[in-house]
């Protein structure tokens, strides 16, 4: 285990900071970091002397930028993803169930396993320079950490279009639909993270909450009106009440204007599979628990790891790997992915890491 991917910090007055420090590859998460991550969360959830969680970078350019990809690229036919994703899921359920506060600091990059470490704790705190995506779809894959679940709870028909799409968003973008609790700048973030960590947190729950909501608080802004609030007409009329993949699309192309051509420029460079796969585990994601929603997704995972018919390994090599962006997708549209084909990539696989979620 290397100690160093994660450094632990202790607050004089009970906060523990938990510093991603692989810089190098924009913290992405090894199995290492995740099960760090795990033991220092479950320690914490047990000591008295522990009020709150921090988790934060060591670097500006990224909170998290991910899994690591190439890990799964390289050992995804054996049984290193059942363990990597086992694990990864229980982290992302344990950040959601936390009993005190366990605030993210998401600065910079911010995507896919990090959304994972983040979206779920109680307090999200953003920045002008956070950039937030799900972009799993353009490499043969799903949103997964949950996606099904906190996509499909978003308001109107924005969980599908961030979910098909990848679409980045700014802070201000992920204060206004709900993934972020505060948008904070980020020439004042070491303040706010000073101030936590050094205040009065009290010894009762109440307090202690009641103490950092304060805090959270004075260093908090309002966004005014944000990009994504001015494309949400847009977003509604094509991806709102959406029956399939094949309806998103031809909404799109009878649609005038300059922002429906750029989303289905961006949808015709999809995985045609993945999107069709995204869609159904969006449908049923909101009736869902999270706990259940992380077990489905992580036998769907699976199984884009181990089928045959997966595209995960073609769309790595063409943009992790060979980075030639030039992934051969098959089936290469999304009218020639069979039911029976999305069916076989929903088939449950049983985890017996999640088992007790």
């Amino acid at each position: 285990m290397d100690a160093s991917s994660v450094v632990v910090q202790s607050g004089g007055h009970g906060a523990m900071r938990l510093v991603l420090n692989r810089p190098k590859t924009l913290n992405a998460l090894s199995l290492d970091i995740i099960n760090q991550l795990t033991l220092h969360l479950q320690e914490a959830a047990v000591n008295s002397n522990v009020k709150l969680v921090l988790i934060e970078s060591s670097s500006p350019k990224a909170f998290c930028a991910g899994g690591d990809i190439r890990a799964l690229y390289e050992q995804g036919r054996a049984t290193y993803p059942e363990e990597f994703f086992g694990r990864e899921f229980f982290l992302n359920h344990l950040t959601h169930v936390f009993p005190k506060p366990y605030i993210s600091i998401q600065d910079g990059i911010v995507m896919g396993g990090g959304v994972g470490i983040s979206v779920h704790g109680a307090y999200r705190v953003v920045t002008d320079k956070t950039v937030w995506s799900m972009p799993e779809t353009g490499i043969g894959f799903i949103p997964d950490v949950g996606s099904s679940y906190f996509l499909s709870r978003l308001r109107g028909g924005l969980g599908l279009y961030l979910g098909l799409t990848g679409a980045r968003l700014t802070g201000a973008d992920c204060l206004y639909c709900g993934l972020a609790t505060h948008l904070v700048p980020r020439e004042v973030v070491d303040q706010l993270k000073t101030e936590l960590c050094s205040a009065q947190l009290g010894n009762d729950a109440a307090t202690v909450v009641n103490t950092v909501e304060t805090i959270m608080g004075r260093y908090s802004r309002s966004i005014g009106t944000c990009m994504l609030e001015r494309s949400m007409e847009d977003i509604d009329r094509i991806f709102l009440n959406a029956s399939s993949v094949e309806d998103v699309f031809q909404r799109l192309a009878a649609a005038e204007g300059v922002w429906a051509a750029d989303t289905l420029k961006v949808l015709l460079a999809r995985c045609p599979l993945s999107l069709k796969v995204t869609f159904r585990m969006l449908t049923v994601g909101s009736s869902s628990t999270l706990s259940r929603a992380l077990r489905n997704e992580f036998s769907v995972v699976c199984n884009f790891m181990h089928l045959q018919e997966t595209n995960f390994y073609e769309g790595v090599r063409a943009v992790v790997v060979d980075k030639d962006q030039k992934p051969q997708w098959n089936p290469r549209r999304v009218q020639d992915v069979s039911d029976d084909l999305v069916n076989r990539f929903l088939a449950t696989r049983p985890s017996s890491s999640l088992a007790n979620l």
